[in-house]
């Protein structure tokens, strides 16, 4: 419901309010008695004055507009001189309070702020009060009394003028809050209908692009038969505009969540050269295309960065297709990284080329979002101009600094530096689990929640340790000086004795302070985790190789005892179904096929498979309701899920796949798979 606003002709003052304004100027009955014995000399003079006043204010280009014709100037006296009379009438009642609101607000209404009628009112005096001195000479103390009642009648008039500008200022502030408010409100309703657009068009467009990249794949990997060579040209021009289409989706999603300030950084620690590596490889085509040469000179390829690895590949891919990009043909590009000492350790990369370079005139273009240099080049270059934007924004997220150097005909250097961030806390901790400790395969699960607990020695037992648990902080001290386990798995949230204490006991304890402790716990959930309830999670379009791998990474073979192993695939996009069943029946896997999510619940209850594929964004029955279901079910909740999907997953959707799998876990610090991954590292060194 919107503020009521009151208008400023509903100005009025009580009787109160008009007594409080007469004592602030001490006005009293004599003050009336004395102002009456004036009223014979102004009205005799009234003319003369008002003549004198005006001649006065025609000096100023703003009143000699507003008095530009004759009708007005004639109005405007005869007001003035209604005034002069009023003010010696003796009348100084509520009608004398109103009809001098008034003027003010007809001050007001013509624009005359309030250094106008402040003036004017000084105006009066100067006009006024000579004539009671003249006239009064012969008689000092009634020209005393008159020149005082006059100042005070005419102060009390300020008062009332200022008291209508005031309120009127305060209407009208109010009115700009109310409509601002309003506004916000539709920019907040916009803000949440473009991030509604954004999602679905993230699923609309990524569907068919899923369909297309997929399927181009399975014919440039002859999964369907051989190819000619202009097939294969072909199919390798599909395959590379879906992804370039793909790409551009990409940048205006991440950008889009950049400015709303929902992108999160997943924050990990990784090799420099390892990451350089794998850019490299997917640029490659690129690069051999116009037969360019890439050189790297990294300083220190085991160097450890702290950052998101994935955003942090995608600062150098947006730097390198660029560079790509505008080189001519048989050109050079190098990429030469540095360790740098400035306030803090900082890795410092450079991207240079021989290509085309940027004009001076085109520098504040380069980083502004859908602009590029000029208008041929948009032609002859394809792109959005939203790579470099996105990149600065990213580089800039992770607190570093983005810049660039370029000549036109000669080349052009990008140049980034990244804090180099030191591993702390936890992280320390996991690092040390890469430590060997001979002798033990018993693994201490602390966990006060039995369901987690149970799912933790699941995962472990399925790797081949054996595992005791505890339930709480006590419990956990005796069974690790008792069984000095291989590592400890530790929650923080425990009775009688929380996992800080633990921790703190055990490593002042020489039997047991060389025991590696993994934490895992809400109190650190930066990433989705355990807390998604899914297996795993994969965006659309998912490559062949990049499903495989994680399908390897769950010890998923094909085949197992000279079984297949069954696959359920869930989605109701039959080109997303029939794409992952080819991937997957190439390889040897036995495939089951479910078009939509209740269709998909009653076969994983009937087949009991090995594996679920399945999609989120689903009619009627959603990927969501298919979690929730078959995970609360003791016939189906083993069964491990990949999400499938080419929707952005919101906070909120989170929330509602925690809220489906509660039962099953709620943890936050690792992935199933890098938790996984670093158990097994332990063991790789027994």
């Amino acid at each position: 419901m919107e503020e009521h606003i009151v208008p400023i002709n509903d100005l009025n003052l009580s009787e109160k309010e008009r007594q409080i304004r007469k004592d602030y100027v001490d006005f009293t009955g004599r003050d009336v008695v004395l102002l009456k014995e004036l009223n014979g000399l102004i009205h005799q003079h009234a003319d003369a004055i008002i003549s004198k006043f005006y001649s006065h204010l025609l000096r100023f280009d703003k009143t000699r507009a507003f008095l530009s014709d004759e009708e007005t100037v004639k109005k405007v006296r005869r007001t003035q001189k209604e005034y002069l009379l009023m003010l010696t009438g003796g009348e100084y009642d509520d009608e004398y309070f109103a009809h001098r609101l008034n003027v003010g607000k007809t001050h007001d209404r013509i624009d005359l702020h309030p250094n106008w009628y402040i003036g004017a009112y000084c105006l009066y005096h100067r006009l006024i009060f000579p004539l009671i001195i003249e006239t009064y000479k012969e008689q000092p103390e009634k020209m005393t009394d008159y020149i005082l009642v006059m100042d005070k009648i005419m102060n009390l008039d300020m008062q009332l003028a200022m008291d209508a500008y005031i309120h009127s200022y305060h209407a009208a502030l109010e009115e700009k809050v109310r409509i601002t408010e309003m506004q916000n409100k539709k920019i907040e309703t916009a803000n949440k209908a473009k991030s509604e657009f954004l999602a679905n068009m993230s699923h609309e467009l990524r569907t068919p692009l899923n369909a297309i990249i997929g399927f181009a794949e399975v014919l440039r990997d002859k999964l369907c038969g051989d190819l000619n060579d202009e097939q294969t040209e072909f199919v390798l021009d599909i395959h590379s505009s879906g992804q370039h289409l793909l790409q551009m989706i990409n940048d205006i999603l991440d950008l889009s969540k950049v400015e709303s300030g929902k992108l999160e950084l997943k924050y990990e620690e990784f090799e420099l050269g390892k990451a350089i590596d794998a850019v490299l490889i997917t640029l490659k085509g690129l690069a051999s295309k116009k037969s360019l040469a890439i050189e790297t000179i990294v300083h220190d390829s085991a160097a450890r960065l702290f950052a998101d690895p994935t955003k942090f590949k995608q600062i150098l891919y947006n730097l390198l297709s660029n560079s790509i990009k505008f080189t001519p043909e048989k050109g050079k590009i190098t990429l030469h990284t540095a360790s740098v000492k400035r306030e803090n350790d900082c890795i410092e990369v450079k991207v240079t080329d021989t290509g085309i370079g940027i004009a001076p005139q085109n520098y504040p273009k380069i980083f502004v979002e859908f602009s590029q240099v000029d208008s041929s080049f948009a032609r002859k270059y394809e792109g959005t101009g939203l790579g470099l934007a996105l990149t600065k924004k990213l580089v800039e997220m992770h607190g570093g600094k983005i810049g660039f150097e370029s000549t036109v005909g000669v080349g052009s250097v990008f140049f980034f530096t990244l804090p180099v961030n030191k591993i702390a806390g936890t992280e320390r901790e996991r690092a040390r689990l890469s430590e060997s400790q001979p002798g033990r395969e018993v693994i201490l699960v602390v966990e006060d929640d039995p369901k987690t607990s149970e799912l933790l020695c699941v995962f472990l037992k399925k790797s081949g340790y054996q595992t005791i648990t505890a339930f709480d902080g006590e419990d956990a001290l005796h069974k690790a000086r008792k069984f000095k386990p291989f590592a400890i798995t530790l929650d923080i949230m425990l009775p009688k004795k929380d996992g800080w204490e633990v921790l703190k006991e055990l490593k002042e304890d020489p039997e047991v302070k060389d025991i590696p402790v993994l934490v895992i716990s809400l109190v650190d959930n930066r990433d989705i985790g355990f807390g998604l309830g899914a297996t795993d999670y994969l965006s659309k379009p998912v490559s062949r190789a990049d499903l495989l791998s994680k399908l390897a990474s769950y010890g998923l073979s094909p085949r197992v005892n000279n079984v297949h192993t069954k696959v359920l695939i869930i989605d109701d996009d039959s080109k997303s179904v029939e794409l992952l069943s080819t991937l997957l029946g190439s390889e040897g896997y036995e495939v089951l096929k479910a078009f939509g999510g209740k269709e998909g619940i009653d076969k994983a209850f009937l087949h009991k498979p090995d594996l679920i594929l399945s999609d989120l964004m689903m009619p009627e029955v959603s990927g969501f309701d298919v979690v929730d279901k078959l995970k609360t079910s003791p016939e189906t909740n083993t069964i491990p899920i990949i999400v499938v999907t080419s929707k952005d997953l919101t906070q909120a959707d989170k929330e509602k796949l925690n809220h489906c799998v509660s039962l099953v876990v709620k943890k936050g610090k690792y992935s199933n798979e890098r938790f996984l991954n670093d158990i097994a590292a332990l063991r790789r060194h027994v």
